[in-house]
């Protein structure tokens, strides 16, 4: 079998649209159709379930039935940082985000057996692979065209979002000198962990990283 770097680009979506559909069957989703959006540091698909799905019953800010499915790349989060402990940090805040605040976020789709993440294993590629699913947000993306009112709803947003981070939160860690590491948003997890110390997502350290 020829070496996963060795392949094409289209040679390597192909590999992880497979292993993508595996990963899928933990969040109980089946019959999927997958349209790739990226393939970069992490490959990306949009999820399409049929329209009689019960899914339909979700409100806005959702799209009824669409999903994006994330195949994470396996050192996205620097030697430091297990991948699969920086992904579910930073899911869980997006869900604790989605239970305590209005905003329209990503909100992340539980496998069955109640994690934000699965790790799936193909024997096409060299090792696993972390997966997560979230809810498909309606709107447009203005990068190339915002307008002033598109900067003043992001501004409206930011406030809300470090309130939220601000002291409501306590980094729970179980390998030592990871938070150095760590970025906003991912200082988060979940109740398996063991040692939590507290973060300041404006603290000094940060500052000095930007």
């Amino acid at each position: 079998m020829k070496a996963f770097i060795a392949l094409t680009y289209a040679g390597q979506v192909k590999r992880l649209r497979r292993l993508g559909q595996t990963a899928l069957v933990d969040f109980g989703v089946t019959a999927p159709h997958l349209k790739l959006l990226a393939h970069s540091q992490n490959t990306t698909f949009r999820v399409k379930l049929p329209n009689a799905n019960a899914e339909a019953a979700l409100s806005a800010p959702y799209v009824a039935n669409q999903f994006l499915l994330r195949v994470h790349g396996s050192d996205r989060h620097g030697p430091n940082l297990a991948t699969a402990e920086a992904i579910a940090a930073e899911l869980a805040w997006l869900a604790a985000l989605r239970r305590d605040t209005q905003l329209a976020e990503p909100e992340p789709v539980p496998t069955t057996s109640g994690s934000f993440i699965t790790v799936v294993s193909d024997a096409s590629l060299p090792q696993p692979r972390v997966c997560s699913l979230l809810r498909w947000l309606a709107g447009k993306c203005y990068f190339d065209s915002p307008r002033p009112t598109h900067l003043y709803k992001v501004g409206a947003m930011m406030a809300p979002l470090h309130d939220h981070a601000e002291g409501r939160f306590e980094v729970a860690i179980e390998q030592p000198g990871i938070v150095a590491g760590l970025e906003v948003g991912h200082g988060f997890v979940d109740d398996r962990t063991q040692l939590a110390t507290p973060f300041e997502p404006h603290g000094a350290d940060l500052r000095r990283r930007q």
